[in-house]
C-alpha cells in the first residue's frame, strides 16, 4: 500500500517528535493489517 506524507510531517516522524496522527481511522488506514508493507511517498510543499 502506498500513502503520501508531506516533508514536514516526515521530518517530525524521523525526529521522533510527532505526537499525534489525526488520520488514524480513514478508509486507507482501515485496510492496513499487521505485518503488511507500507511505502511512503514524500510530497514537498513549495
Amino acid at each position: 500500500m502506498e500513502m503520501a506524507i508531506t516533508h514536514d510531517q516526515f521530518q517530525l516522524i524521523e525526529n521522533r517528535t510527532k505526537t499525534i496522527e489525526v488520520r488514524l481511522n480513514d478508509a486507507k488506514r482501515r485496510q492496513l493489517r499487521p505485518g503488511q508493507g507500507l511505502a511512503e511517498r514524500l510530497h514537498f510543499r513549495p
